[in-house]
C-alpha cells in the first residue's frame, strides 16, 4: 500500500507535465478540444460541489453501492469478523489497521481518479475524436482504458484471467460512459473526474 499510495502521488505530480503537453498539442493542433483546467484546478475537481452533484457521479455512485451490497451479500467475513489486519510483516489492530486501509484506498481513488481522468479523458480521447471522429474516439480509448487493466495480472498474487477480464469489460464500459460525458460537456473532466475518484 505505500509503495502504490507512493506511486499515486507521483502520478498526480506528473500531471503538470500532461498539463503542458496539452498546451503545447493545443498551439500546435488549434481544433483540438480539452479542458484546459489548470494543475490546481485538476488537484480539487472531484470534491468541487459543480463537479460532484451531476448525473454521471450520481450513475458510478449507484454502481458502486450496487457491487458493495452484492460482495457483501456473497460474502462470510464482515469488518465484525475481523480481528486483526495484516500490515507489513505483522498483524496490526482492527482499530488501527482498518483507519489506515480506509485512507490508503482514499488516496490510491483520489489519485486514479485525477490522472487516469486526464490522460485517458483529456489527452487520448480528444486525439483520438480528432483522429477518428467521436464515435470511434470513444470506443477506442474506451477499449483501451479497459484493456490496461490487464496488467494488473502482473501484480496479482494469484492471477485469475477470468476475474481479471470481468475488470477489464467494466473498465472499459465504465471508461465508455465517461468518455461520453466528456463530450457532452464539450470536454469539461470535472464530473468524471469526481465520478471516478
Amino acid at each position: 500500500y505505500m509503495l502504490v499510495t507512493g506511486l499515486q502521488a507521483y502520478s498526480v505530480y506528473t500531471m503538470d507535465n500532461a498539463i503542458d503537453a496539452m498546451s503545447n498539442m493545443k498551439a500546435k493542433v488549434p481544433n483540438i478540444k480539452y479542458d484546459s483546467m489548470n494543475f490546481n484546478q485538476l488537484l480539487i475537481a472531484p470534491f468541487r460541489p459543480k463537479n460532484i452533484f451531476t448525473p454521471i457521479v450520481g450513475i458510478f455512485t449507484a454502481l458502486a453501492g450496487a457491487q458493495l451490497a452484492i460482495s457483501y451479500h456473497n460474502s462470510d467475513v464482515t469488518i465484525a469478523n475481523v480481528d486483526k489486519v495484516g500490515f507489513f510483516d505483522k498483524l496490526i489492530s482492527k482499530n488501527v489497521g482498518v483507519p489506515y486501509y480506509s485512507g490508503v484506498s482514499l488516496g490510491v481513488s483520489y489519485a486514479a481518479g485525477t490522472t487516469e481522468e486526464y490522460l485517458f479523458r483529456n489527452m487520448l480521447l480528444p486525439a483520438f475524436d480528432l483522429g477518428y471522429g467521436q464515435k470511434k474516439g470513444l470506443l477506442y480509448s474506451s477499449l483501451l482504458f479497459g484493456g490496461i487493466h490487464y496488467l494488473n495480472l502482473l501484480v496479482a498474487d494469484k492471477p485469475n484471467f477470468g476475474a481479471t477480464t470481468l475488470q477489464v469489460i467494466a473498465a472499459s464500459a465504465g471508461g465508455y460512459l465517461l468518455g461520453r460525458d466528456v463530450q457532452k460537456r464539450d470536454y469539461k473532466i470535472g464530473p468524471a473526474i469526481a465520478a471516478h475518484t
